[in-house]
């Protein structure tokens, strides 16, 4: 069996997950995962393998801060491209108006 150990995390229980899986790859697959406590469920070994893989709790923050800014961007693209519209059809209207002013 061997020497057990505990590992407690905070609020990103995917960080200790690839801290482990890093330390394990250099040192014979070890230490091994016998089980894992995540709000109070138990976690299977390949789940902790599983979140080891995923991104960090900021970068999955990044993510969605890059998203919201590229929808706010295409909202904003969209907005000024309404507005250029309507000021050509403003400027035609003034030019049809002078034009049979003139007549």
């Amino acid at each position: 069996m061997g020497p057990t150990g505990l590992l407690l995390a905070g609020a990103d229980p995917v960080a200790p997950a690839r801290i482990i899986r890093d330390f394990a790859k250099g040192h014979d697959s070890r230490p091994a995962v016998k089980i894992a406590l995540i709000d109070r469920r138990p976690v299977t070994q390949e789940s902790v393998e599983a979140m080891a893989d995923l991104p960090s709790r900021d970068e999955l923050f990044g993510f969605i801060a890059g998203g919201l800014t590229a929808a706010v961007g295409g909202i904003a693209g969209v907005l000024n491209g309404l507005i250029r519209d309507i000021a050509y059809m403003i400027e035609e209207v003034a030019e049809k108006q002078a034009a049979a002013d003139t007549q």
